[in-house]
């Protein structure tokens, strides 16, 4: 009973005192996002998805290729990085436990550039190229008097 007095002339006078709370366990992901010249790629994104809740966080790296997670519930997370002209980087599943730091280096590589050309010949008209059966001569008088 004393010890709440206690609590309370401290309160009055506004002097902090520690009470204890539950706090959920957390851990952190973070790392740097770089090409493969290992220079840091400023306009990349990184996605962390909780595997059981869903739960999606998504940020821009900072100029130097850095990006920090902090506070994470423990569980399993899939990371995804990508750029643009970069291809896709994909962690399927990685373990957060309680007061712990993964640190991802990640490694993007250029994206194969690929193009598709359809060709359509709707309406134009055949051509024969395989024989000469519907083909006809031509003689000297018809030769001379083309125009």
């Amino acid at each position: 009973m004393r010890v709440w007095w206690w609590v309370g002339i401290f309160a009055l006078w506004g002097i902090p005192v520690p009470v204890a709370s539950a706090q959920q366990p957390v851990g952190m992901i973070e790392g740097i996002v770089k090409d493969a010249t290992e220079l840091p790629v400023a306009l990349a994104r990184v996605t962390v998805r909780n595997l059981v809740t869903g739960q999606v966080q998504e940020q821009a790296v900072a100029v130097d290729g850095l990006f920090r997670f902090p506070a994470r519930a423990v569980g399993s997370y899939s990371v995804e990085a990508e750029a643009p002209a970069f291809a896709r980087w994909t962690l399927p599943s990685v373990n957060l436990s309680v007061d712990l730091t993964i640190r991802l280096d990640i490694r993007l590589e250029l994206a194969a550039h690929t193009e598709v050309v359809t060709v359509s010949a709707e309406g134009a008209a055949e051509v024969q190229t395989m024989s000469v059966a519907h083909g006809s001569a031509v003689g000297q008088r018809q030769a001379v008097e083309l125009p």
